[in-house]
């Protein structure tokens, strides 16, 4: 504040460095009084940018009755990540295909499985030529044992459990913006409930 101050572009330096921030300049000191400068600091808090965004994703479920399941699992995917992915993936599956961006490709184990939740930590190679900006398909396609399976149930009725992949890992998730679940099941069975974190669409009848 005073005199004749006006900000400049720090590229316009020519005589003092140009590395800094802010600039200004002067023509004339003020005779009455000195030049005053205010500096003003502000701490501004840090957020962790999310690395994987599933936009959307679909989960088909086909449930035989002799527990074998098999999983078709499509998903949209952004991320900034540049050559591989953790996605969890339920544990002592049959590995049917995984394709990136309509491309082929294997998985590599990266952790022993955790028998607790039924998972397993891979690593999906997602290298590409695109930018991080733009989202590309991500499919996954296996068959997983039930246990127990739906045909030995006690007295016609029970819990199923089907582990879903979980991307970036099941203590770091990617953030999900839609997600849905359909699952098939022998005739003679109908589900009922809602899992936590879901809502049917229908009612069994």
């Amino acid at each position: 504040e005073g005199g004749d101050i006006e900000p400049v572009d720090v590229r316009e330096l020519d005589m003092l460095p140009n590395g800094g921030t802010l600039a200004y300049r002067y023509f004339e000191q003020p005779a009455d009084a000195a030049l005053i400068v205010t500096l003003t600091r502000t701490r501004n808090a840090i957020h962790e940018v999310i690395a994987t965004l599933v936009r959307r994703a679909l989960v088909e479920v086909v449930n035989g009755k002799d527990g074998t399941a098999i999983y078709r699992v499509q998903m949209r995917v952004k991320t900034t990540e540049r050559q591989r992915l953790l996605v969890d993936l339920p544990s002592q599956l049959e590995l049917i295909g995984v394709s990136v961006n309509g491309r082929e490709v294997k998985l590599e184990v990266a952790a022993e499985p955790d028998e607790k939740i039924h998972l397993q930590a891979h690593y999906v190679p997602v290298a590409r030529t695109t930018s991080a900006d733009e989202e590309f398909p991500l499919n996954f396609d296996f068959r997983w044992k039930v246990t127990p399976n739906i045909g030995q149930s006690h007295f016609l009725r029970g819990s199923m459990e089907l582990p879903l992949p979980v991307l970036g890992g099941y203590d770091t998730q990617a953030a999900v913006q839609e997600l849905r679940v359909a699952v098939w099941v022998p005739r003679e069975y109908a589900l009922i409930g809602e899992p936590e974190g879901f809502t049917a669409e229908r009612q069994p009848r």
